[in-house]
């Protein structure tokens, strides 16, 4: 008897251990799809805003808000300063957390990143980095009494308390842009279905600065890329595309195209598109790319230049 009891046990001992290992392996295939599906998240497109003054007002509200922080908790044995002290270290620490905010969210991206490849890890990056460059700036400049490691402690405090809510606003923001810019790339391209305007075909001449010459007819240009200084022509030749390079630069194309009667938009800072070879607009939470001859090429549109180029598409 005492054996067969013997032998139930393990049995369920080996029962239970066989469905405890499953569980676990379901529980990490789990995690790893959670994990997967967050860092694509992180992966998406967003877009790099600045140089709106809604970007402004929001810095000018932030350091207002760090005003009124500082001014209630007295962190930092601030409480031990005259009330005219207090008010004149207030001002200085809104007017350099001013400063900061300014170059890490305004003048960074406007120079050096590139908003075509922009997506949701850089702008956390980005909101974080300004974070801990205000931190710095107000450690050497203001805050020069309080210990660095202090200061740091602070900064890792508010990172891990903000990276909840960041992630948050980041994710709403996103799928507001994402349904606005995908409402508006369908109104857009239910124009385009309907605008097909045969037009006569002019022959264009374009001059470089080599002097050499190019000649194509209107409905034959693509597009054009700018590459530093030189330009880029795509043009259409029966069922192939060609490319040429000249040297010129991209305003003087732009002049010498103007010229002629050719429908095109400047739809970014590298890009010149011939507005008939456009098939369709393609919407994300980014902004918005422009398909050409039916998918064979894909053309980035500038934030700035968004408003524009939908209005040049719908006339």
């Amino acid at each position: 008897m005492l054996f067969h009891i013997k032998q139930c046990g393990r049995a369920i001992n080996k029962h239970f251990g066989t469905i405890g290992a499953v569980v676990g392996l379901m529980a990490r295939l789990k995690w790893i799809y959670m994990n997967n599906k967050l860092l694509k998240w992180f992966k998406s497109p967003y877009p790099l805003m600045y140089g709106d003054k809604s970007d402004y007002v929001q810095i000018v509200l932030t350091s207002i808000f760090i005003s009124i922080f500082i001014y209630v908790l007295q962190p930092f044995g601030l409480s031990t300063l005259p009330a005219q002290t207090l008010v004149l270290f207030i001002v200085k620490v809104a007017s350099a957390a001013m400063l900061v905010s300014i170059i890490v969210t305004q003048v960074l991206p406007k120079y050096l990143l590139n908003e075509d490849l922009w997506q949701i890890w850089k702008q956390a990056s980005l909101i974080l980095l300004n974070f801990s460059a205000i931190a710095l700036v107000l450690q050497y400049l203001v805050l020069e009494d309080i210990k660095f490691i202090t200061l740091l402690s602070y900064l890792a405090f508010t990172i891990l308390i903000a990276i909840g809510p960041l992630c948050i606003r980041l994710l709403i923001t996103q799928n507001k842009l994402l349904k606005e810019n995908l409402a508006q790339a369908k109104l857009v391209n239910d124009a385009l279905e309907t605008n097909n305007i045969q037009r006569v075909e002019n022959e264009i001449k374009l001059n470089a600065d080599d002097g050499e010459s190019l000649y194509f007819l209107e409905q034959q240009f693509i597009y054009a890329k700018a590459e530093k200084n030189y330009v880029e022509i795509f043009c259409q030749d029966g069922s192939k595309t060609t490319t040429n390079v000249l040297r010129m630069p991209f305003s003087t194309l732009i002049q010498q195209l103007n010229k002629s009667e050719l429908d095109m938009t400047h739809c970014h800072r590298s890009y010149l598109v011939n507005l008939q070879k456009i098939t369709k607009i393609i919407g994300n939470s980014r902004g918005y790319s422009l398909e050409l001859n039916r998918g064979e090429f894909l053309i980035p549109v500038s934030r700035s230049k968004a408003k524009q180029v939908l209005d040049d598409v719908n006339v």
